[in-house]
């Protein structure tokens, strides 16, 4: 079968859910889904997308993420 990366982030405890929920509604190219806990979410990405792609999708909701 197919084989994504996956990515994790953490938040503040409390914060993952609401913010799993921000990422999964603006159906980012390279993103598939999220999977969300207390204070992290695992982010499954698309194959072929870039470290720096997913970053740049992402700053768009968080614009301090490292």
């Amino acid at each position: 079968g197919d084989v994504y990366k996956r990515q994790v982030i953490k938040t503040r405890p409390g914060y993952a859910s609401s913010l799993a929920y921000d990422i999964d509604n603006r159906n980012f190219d390279e993103i598939l889904g999220t999977i969300a806990g207390d204070d992290t979410i695992m982010l499954v990405i698309r194959e072929g997308c870039t470290r720096a792609g997913v970053k740049n999708a992402l700053s768009l909701i968080i614009p301090n993420i490292q």
